[in-house]
C-alpha cells in the first residue's frame, strides 16, 4: 500500500503544482495537463482503492460498476475545486474582501458537494455490495481527501494581512 500511495502523491503532487503555478497562462495547455494529471490520479487512486478494499468475488463487480459512477461525478465536483483554488492564486497578496469571500463561500459549497456526493454513493455502495464494504470505502475516500486537503494546504501560501 505505501507504494501505490507514495506514487498517488506523486501524481497529485504534479496537480497541484499545474493547479498552482500563477505563471502558467495558456488555458488550454494547463486544461490538458490537469486532465492528464486527474487520469493518472484516477488510475493510482483506483490501484489504491483495489489494494486497500479487500473485495470479494461475490461484490467485486458490484462494488467496481458504483464506484466508476462515483468517479465520474467526482472528477466532474472536482473541477470546481481547482477553479477556486486557481482564483486564491491570482488573487494572493492583492485581493479585495469582496474576493476573499466569494473564495470562501465557493470552498464551502465545494466541500458540501463533495460531503453529498459520498453520502449518495455510500448508500448506493451499501445497497450493491453490503454496509462494511461501503464503510471502508468511505474510509479510504475519507483517507483520501485528507490527504488531498493536507497536500493544497502545504502548498498554498497563507493570505497575508490586509494593509
Amino acid at each position: 500500500m505505501k507504494k501505490v500511495t507514495f506514487s498517488l502523491f506523486a501524481v497529485l503532487a504534479g496537480l497541484l503544482l499545474i493547479t498552482v503555478n500563477p505563471t502558467n497562462v495558456q488555458a488550454q495547455a494547463e486544461a490538458d495537463e490537469i486532465q492528464l494529471y486527474q487520469t493518472m490520479y484516477g488510475m493510482e487512486k483506483r490501484s489504491l482503492i483495489e489494494e486497500a478494499m479487500s473485495l470479494t468475488a461475490d461484490n467485486k463487480d458490484a462494488f467496481w460498476t458504483v464506484y466508476e459512477q462515483y468517479e465520474k461525478e467526482r472528477r466532474a465536483n472536482a473541477e470546481g475545486r481547482i477553479q477556486n483554488i486557481k482564483k486564491y492564486v491570482e488573487v494572493y497578496g492583492s485581493a479585495s474582501v469582496e474576493q476573499l469571500d466569494a473564495i470562501a463561500k465557493t470552498a464551502f459549497q465545494e466541500e458540501g458537494k463533495w460531503t453529498k456526493l459520498r453520502s449518495t454513493y455510500y448508500e448506493k455502495m451499501k445497497k450493491a455490495t453490503s454496509s462494511a464494504t461501503a464503510f471502508r470505502w468511505l474510509q479510504v475516500e475519507g483517507y483520501l481527501h485528507t490527504a488531498i486537503n493536507a497536500a493544497i494546504a502545504d502548498e498554498l501560501p497563507f493570505m497575508p494581512d490586509a494593509k
